[in-house]
């Protein structure tokens, strides 16, 4: 038993230490010693070791360390605690829980056929900027695994990149522009054509002569209005809508239709033509798919007179516009 004054100290041996540990723990104790413990059992053993019935070391009674005997004990004691210091760290890598090392944890999963997917390096865009020369062209050519530093932000690190191929590079392309229009395609329902320029000398109603592609005959088109874009240098040219087979009526007078009109035959067998038309009677446009048709009821006819004048009555006449009833 150790008393606590330290009278005992260098008596007793400490090592080696036990190292069995609970389940559960995130690190395994494996050291069966340290460098004083070491110390002390070495210190321990020069007065009770034992050879037979001598004790060759009995003489030895000094035990300061400035001794060259007690110093050689100090530098294995301190090669001892390097030692068990990796023989534990050996054990903790010995199990999924308590390792730390990337390559044993490979290897343990290794031994159920487990294999990890090999890591893919980090990628990203880079954007060079070559200094611009005053009237003539930079041009610059950037090899494969040219060395790229990024600036780290508060408490980061650089990362440093390398690019995968060669570059070539231009002063011009410091500033590119992303492309904001595109090419018009040419079909016969388009509505809208871009001409580049602003002086396209075009007006409303000027014809348009489109060449589309993969039709046998050109399309002639008319022009509804024309915006001039001088920012754009572009001028948007608006058609017109395509008419339909049978288009709107043209100006011409009406006719009319008077095959419903009645007559009649007088007692003295002298036929006689009511000048009024019947209440079906209508008139119309004789183009082909016209929807502007107009009708009109007529009056009832006239009460008849006696036809005993050798005069014929007047044909009734066609009216101007509108729907006017036509005189009797």
């Amino acid at each position: 038993m150790r008393q606590s004054c330290g009278c005992c100290a260098g008596v007793e041996r400490l090592t080696p230490a036990a190292t069995a540990n609970p389940p559960g723990l995130d690190s395994l104790h494996y050291r069966v010693g340290t460098h004083g413990s070491f110390l002390e059992t070495m210190l321990a053993r020069l007065s009770s070791l034992r050879i037979g019935s001598e004790s060759p070391l009995a003489g030895l009674r000094v035990r300061t360390g400035d001794d060259p005997s007690i110093a050689l004990l100090d530098a294995w004691a301190t090669v001892a605690e390097v030692l068990t210091f990796y023989q534990e760290r050996i054990a903790n890598e010995g199990y999924l829980r308590t390792a730390t090392e990337r390559s044993s944890i490979l290897e343990l999963a290794r031994l159920v056929g487990y294999r990890l997917r090999p890591g893919l390096a980090a990628s990203t865009y880079v954007a060079y900027l070559l200094d611009v020369v005053a009237g003539q062209e930079t041009t610059a050519t950037i090899p494969a695994g040219s060395r790229i530093q990024s600036v780290p932000g508060p408490g980061e690190l650089p990362q440093s990149f390398e690019t995968a191929e060669g570059l070539y590079a231009r002063g011009s392309w410091n500033t590119l522009r992303p492309r904001l229009t595109q090419p018009t395609v040419l079909a016969r329902n388009i509505h809208t054509l871009y001409a580049a320029g602003i002086s396209t000398q075009l007006s409303p109603n000027d014809r348009v002569l489109l060449a589309i592609p993969g039709e046998p005959t050109p399309d002639v088109r008319r022009v509804a209005s024309v915006t001039a874009d001088p920012a754009e240098n572009r001028t948007a040219v608006t058609l017109q809508p395509v008419q339909a087979e049978g288009g709107p009526c043209s100006p011409s007078a009406p006719t009319w239709d008077l095959s419903c009109c009645q007559s009649s035959t007088q007692p003295s067998g002298t036929p006689s033509t009511k000048r009024g038309p019947g209440p079906g009677c209508q008139r119309s446009r004789h183009q082909t798919g016209c929807r502007h048709s107009a009708s009109a009821r007529f009056p009832s006819a006239p009460p008849h007179r006696s036809s005993r004048s050798s005069t014929p009555p007047a044909p009734p006449s066609a009216p101007r516009s509108g729907h006017s009833t036509p005189q009797a």
